[in-house]
């Protein structure tokens, strides 16, 4: 392998968002029919910031695949607000976290803590509550039986020269799939959750990734976990059909891209001749 293509394990996440390239989170902004070149211009000027819900899905994936790094990096903040110091301003008992008892004591954690992200005691009881069940659930638990988890991926376009750039969850050579997990608030319809959260676009590109790096045939597996009570688990293969309409679209998203790199012009909507609005029956 050269130094552009590469399949590398164990490499520290911190390294991975070092290597230049484009990921798939960030073309699947520009997806049609919803997404433009604007969309991901957008997204490069205004990096969105970590949601509760994103903050959990990582570590959930660092409680399976890296027990130590959720150790090391991670850190429980203590219910201030139930301690029996916790007042009000005319000093009657309060459970309130906007109490300047509470504001002071989460302010000096932080301030002990400043290089670790804080959860909070409920996040981390589901947190924990999730993994457990991932690791009793018979068919996810089978996937991830043999293979290598966080497996960073990088690759040229030869059609664009841009450097294509993945990290794929959990990766089995011997079986050649590749395993994605999310955490979602939608486990009944996995359906309608691979095309809502766009998912079949990034197990696409996923799969190109690994075809462009070895030449082989890579299949997809998904694993869902239900982010509310009673934390279920769904797992299953995910249809080639289905990535294969998204794999359509990964070559015309990254000439788009490569375009409006090259002149500076991020297209919206189209803005030329008649457009005709109707509206179908209910």
């Amino acid at each position: 392998m050269t130094d552009q293509l590469a399949i590398v394990q164990d490499l520290p996440f911190a390294d991975y968002r070092d290597w230049p390239g484009v990921h798939q989170s960030l073309l699947k902004v520009g997806l049609p029919p919803h997404g433009t070149m604007a969309h991901i211009k957008d997204r490069l000027d205004h990096p969105i910031s970590a949601s509760r819900w994103m903050r959990i899905g990582s570590l959930v994936h660092a409680g399976q695949f890296d027990p130590g790094r959720m150790l090391d990096g991670y850190v429980v903040q203590p219910a201030f607000e139930l301690d029996p110091e916790n007042m009000t301003a005319n000093g009657q008992p309060s459970t309130s976290k906007a109490t300047a008892y509470y504001k002071g004591q989460a302010a000096q954690f932080a301030s002990v803590n400043e290089d670790r992200q804080i959860i909070d005691a409920a996040e981390y009881d589901a947190i924990r509550a999730m993994i457990h069940n991932l690791d009793r659930h018979e068919r996810a638990r089978g996937y991830f039986a043999a293979g290598d988890p966080e497996v960073s991926v990088r690759t040229p376009h030869d059609d664009t020269g841009l450097m294509l750039v993945g990290r794929i969850d959990w990766l089995n050579h011997e079986q050649r799939y590749f395993v994605d997990l999310k955490t979602t608030n939608n486990i009944t319809r996995p359906d309608r959750f691979l095309a809502d959260s766009k998912t079949d676009f990034q197990l696409a590109f996923y799969r190109r990734l690994l075809m462009l790096t070895t030449g082989e045939e890579y299949h997809a597996r998904l694993v869902l976990v239900h982010n509310q009570r009673p934390f279920l688990v769904d797992a299953g293969r995910v249809a080639d059909e289905s990535l294969d309409q998204m794999d359509d679209l990964i070559d015309p998203l990254l000439a788009n891209y490569r375009r409006c790199l090259d002149s500076g012009e991020w297209p919206g909507l189209d803005d030329t001749g008649d457009k005709l609005y109707t509206v179908g029956s209910y």
